[in-house]
């Protein structure tokens, strides 16, 4: 809970809007995944947490919203990842940050994308 705290208070000074979403996460609009990494782990660690070894990270992709004609469409990156690409982009994100657990990473029909 602390670290949701101290996200809240960095959002708000960055300006970003801080309601709560369906799910119950902020939802601002950023300019990359990365970037809303970024400053979840600067909050673990305003709290002084660990990350990666006191707390760690768990996605929710929902992956089935923004794939479409055989691609997974960021729009915020304005990049569009075939089912080996977006595999390889989750892949640098577990390299990259301290992710435990990725929920829906794929389509729900894309059959060759959970093969990888």
């Amino acid at each position: 809970m602390k670290s949701i705290k101290a996200l809240k208070t960095n959002l708000k000074a960055l300006n970003y809007p801080t309601t709560v979403g369906d799910e119950g996460g902020f939802a601002p609009n950023l300019n990359s995944n990365q970037e809303a990494l970024d400053h979840i782990m600067r909050a673990i660690e305003d709290v002084t947490l660990k990350p990666g070894v006191d707390v760690g990270i768990a996605l929710d992709c929902a992956a089935s919203e923004f794939y479409s004609d055989g691609m997974y469409k960021l729009r915020a990156e304005e990049k569009s990842y075939s089912s080996e690409e977006f595999t390889s982009y989750l892949t640098s994100l577990v390299k990259s940050y301290p992710i435990l657990s990725i929920e829906d990473g794929m389509d729900e029909n894309d059959l060759k994308g959970w093969k990888f």
